[in-house]
């Protein structure tokens, strides 16, 4: 969710297209895992399952107020050292 968040109104399918050839680079060692056009339509598809219809902003409001109310859930903690 957060780089489908990161990537804007194109959401993860903008994400990977943008990133493709530094996630083939990074990814090298681990065999070969390519985000070809079925792995990118398999996670846009589960992105869109788990936003269960919201769009990126919405789903963008909901991050920042849940980082929100943790910041000052912990703020006493963090205060303290």
């Amino acid at each position: 969710m957060i780089f489908n968040l990161a990537a804007g109104p194109g959401g993860l399918r903008e994400f990977c297209e943008r990133y493709r050839k530094s996630n083939h680079r990074l990814w090298a060692d681990l065999g070969t895992p390519r985000l070809d056009v079925e792995a990118v339509e398999a996670l846009g598809a589960g992105i869109a399952e788990e936003s269960h219809g919201r769009n990126v902003a919405e789903l963008a409001a909901e991050r920042d107020r849940l980082v929100l109310a943790m910041l000052k859930a912990t703020a006493p903690i963090r205060s303290e050292s």
